[in-house]
């Protein structure tokens, strides 16, 4: 009988020396503050210090606020506001205050202008990239132009909203949105900078006088987020409507792109 109760408590006392191992004490987070766009994506990375197995302690993730959805440290941008991402291990917490904003202000110092011709060959447009950049964005859109013009002309475009499969609806003065295709390769209208996505709406409107352009941008991306900002300087042209023009400088297009933009074609 008293052997039976000196193994009861051995057993006992090597459970609880078990559970004290396998102990947080503390726990922090990479940061205590973030700034992301609607659908960007970040990680927080969790630091737990104590004892024992940490592969056998239970770290829960909770959001106060749905704009931001969280999942094992992930986390995702899903509307504009602010909430507040919390870890916590047994009794011990940490917390990231997260801002989701909309918006994005673009500060461009040159813009290039690479024009294709009529690649759909129905006499109604010519098809043109204008490529705008800066230190840490760059602005891509494809679009439409006079066939009398080959050049950026001054006025107002818009985006089309749909990728047509009539091309005798592309016009002049229109902006055909990005998306991805079969083979997930970025066409068209994109923006590279705090979060790569294709631009799918808005408006541009050009001036120029005496060659010097003045590009004013309000566009949306596929996600909500609202891109805008004005570019005066020159336009950088080059005319790559032939098939010798466009390999003679497709090695200088790629160069002046923050990231690789697909050539569209037919």
């Amino acid at each position: 009988m008293i052997r039976k109760e000196i193994v009861i408590v051995f057993i006992c006392f090597c459970g609880l020396i078990f559970i004290a191992c396998d102990q947080v004490t503390s726990i922090k987070l990479n940061s205590t503050e973030k700034v992301l766009l609607l659908g960007q994506t970040d990680s927080l990375i969790v630091t737990l210090d104590g004892k024992g197995d940490f592969n056998k302690v239970s770290v829960k993730w909770t959001s106060s606020n749905s704009c931001v959805q969280v999942i094992n440290g992930k986390i995702q941008g899903v509307s504009k506001g602010t909430s507040t991402i919390t870890v916590k291990s047994g009794t011990e917490t940490a917390s990231c205050n997260i801002t989701v904003k909309d918006d994005i202000v673009l500060n461009f110092d040159k813009n290039y202008f690479i024009y294709y011709g009529d690649l759909y060959q129905v006499n109604v447009s010519g098809q043109a990239l204008l490529i705008m950049t800066g230190s840490t964005d760059t602005l891509g859109l494809y679009v439409d132009v006079p066939l009398s013009t080959r050049t950026l002309s001054s006025g107002s475009y818009s985006f089309m909203g749909y990728y047509v499969q009539d091309y005798t609806e592309i016009v002049p003065y229109t902006i055909l949105p990005g998306y991805l295709d079969a083979n997930k390769k970025q066409r068209l209208s994109w923006y590279y900078g705090q979060i790569d996505c294709p631009i799918v709406g808005g408006q541009m409107i050009v001036s120029q006088n005496s060659g010097i352009y003045t590009i004013q941008i309000n566009v949306k991306d596929n996600n909500g987020n609202k891109i805008h900002g004005t570019s005066q300087g020159v336009l950088y042209y080059s005319n790559m409507s032939s098939a010798s023009g466009m390999n003679s400088e497709k090695s200088n297009f790629f160069k002046i792109t923050h990231k690789p933009i697909d050539f569209c074609t037919k």
